[in-house]
């Protein structure tokens, strides 16, 4: 996730625009913006289970030819031609067991285990795995330099983990969450939070130490649990069980819901861009545009019982991560 991203326009919406659900059963038909092809492909022997992830110019696959939920191994690859990604290293570590990957910034990646109470920081440069003491239940993060902003069950906290393994509490806003997300853009941090109802925050972080709160409210119309959420410079996009909710920030500490677009299949990874969210479901990539809700399907080729596992974007191009095949990239042409 990346999940998970500001320079906040605010904008007046005189009325709540609820308009139709898009359905996006995939078609052969693709929207104006242009079809994705398979430009690329190398291999990854064996891969049962395992993430992406770019850092600079470099993508990363980590991943386990046996367990489900275990990192044992790592293959490191130039990008300076993105559609031939060029391997530099393949290596082999201690087995490290996680219940998910809940952020991901340069060469940092943020996961959790146990329950939310072991929060582990992996360099993907030294390959070592950083275990954060923490004594409460982590929710999200989001990475600036040398600061880790959480979302936490007894509420939102900024780490200094300058000198890990080891950090500092810099800074708590104290309060029930049940749970919590963020999203991060440039200077500006959206923290989405369930206490008796969905409701949000606009921190300005330009001072990690110091987070001060732009607006906060209520979230209208969210029916069913958020499972994460990003900020571009016009919207929110909430994810669920079942479809993408897009909202419009406007003056007065409001948000006005705009629409839905629903999917017939949980997916398993999501990225996003100011423009674009992708979805990662077994079989296929959905490539839908925020603004209006058109999407296009991206499938996998097939080869027996293999399936999507994870991707990354990257300078336009998807990279999947296909069960027992390796990684697959995706370009778009002009149609």
């Amino acid at each position: 996730m990346s999940r998970k991203k500001p320079i906040i326009q605010r904008l007046l919406i005189p009325i709540l625009l609820i308009t139709c659900a898009l359905s996006t059963y995939c078609t052969p038909e693709y929207p104006p913006f242009g079809e994705y092809q398979v430009v690329g492909f190398t291999p990854i022997d064996s891969v049962e289970h395992g993430d992406l992830f770019v850092s600079g110019d470099r993508l990363f696959a980590l991943y386990d030819v046996l367990y489900y939920n275990q990192w044992s191994r790592v293959c490191e690859y130039d990008l300076a031609d993105p559609t031939q990604p060029e391997l530099v290293s393949t290596e082999e570590f201690d087995p490290m067991t996680i219940s998910y990957v809940i952020g991901h910034q340069d060469s940092l990646v943020f996961l959790l285990y146990y329950y939310y109470l072991d929060l582990y920081v992996f360099n993907l440069n030294t390959r070592e795995p950083y275990l954060l003491d923490v004594e409460y239940n982590v929710y999200d993060v989001a990475h600036k330099t040398d600061y880790l902003l959480v979302s936490t069950y007894d509420g939102f906290r900024v780490l200094d983990i300058s000198n890990l393994p080891n950090y500092t509490e810099v800074f708590i806003d104290s309060g029930y969450r049940s749970s919590g997300y963020l999203s991060l853009r440039d200077t500006i941090l959206l923290e989405v939070y369930w206490s008796s109802e969905y409701k949000f925050k606009f921190w300005n972080i330009a001072d990690p130490e110091q987070p001060q709160i732009i607006s906060q409210g209520s979230m209208p119309d969210q029916r069913h649990p958020i499972y994460d959420i990003h900020l571009t410079d016009q919207f929110i996009i909430s994810f669920d069980h079942e479809a993408l909710h897009r909202y419009r920030y406007g003056p007065y500490d409001s948000l006005t819901y705009e629409d839905a677009f629903y999917f017939s299949h949980y997916y398993n990874d999501t990225r996003a861009s100011d423009s674009l969210i992708y979805l990662a479901f077994l079989d296929h990539i959905e490539v839908v545009r925020i603004d209006d809700f058109t999407s296009q399907c991206i499938f996998f080729s097939k080869f027996g019982s293999d399936y999507a596992i994870s991707m990354e974007v990257f300078d336009g191009r998807i990279y999947g991560l296909v069960r027992d095949r390796g990684i697959q990239v995706y370009e778009r042409r002009a149609q």
